[in-house]
């Protein structure tokens, strides 16, 4: 389904993919960030905050194939307010302000799409993650 963003986002707000996330994807999305969150504290022994560039800066730099950043406050014309919220392999996820609002996606998701995503998504998380080091591949 195509998105459609809200008001505030369409007027001020950062770019954002051609695709609705639907619950399914919103669900995954959820489950991905709180995987995130996991191994970051087993990582740097603290919560991550899905708010602060600082920290996703911090798990960018663990290499694991999920990338992450925070929504850009910043102007249109910077580089930052380009960037997908949330990006493994070819797929882009935008949020609008804090994950769970006005997320979208770069590409037409199917259930069967979204668990692949999933699947993928917990597989790099996971080899990030010094407590599962010697289980992973």
């Amino acid at each position: 389904m195509t998105y459609t963003p809200e008001l505030g986002q369409w007027a001020f707000g950062n770019p954002w993919s051609a695709f609705d996330v639907d619950d399914l994807g919103s669900a995954c999305i959820a489950h991905v960030l709180n995987e995130i969150d996991r191994v970051f504290w087993n990582r740097c022994q603290r919560a991550v905050s899905f708010d602060n560039e600082e920290d996703a800066e911090e798990w960018n730099a663990f290499h694991s194939g999920v990338e992450w950043h925070a929504y850009w406050w910043g102007g249109d014309e910077s580089g930052e307010a380009q960037r997908p919220n949330l990006t493994t392999g070819k797929t882009e996820i935008r949020w609008y302000k804090h994950p769970g609002r006005g997320e979208s996606v770069n590409r037409e998701m199917s259930p069967e799409d979204w668990r692949d995503w999933l699947n993928e998504a917990m597989r790099r998380i996971r080899k990030a993650d010094p407590a599962l080091k010697d289980m992973i591949e």
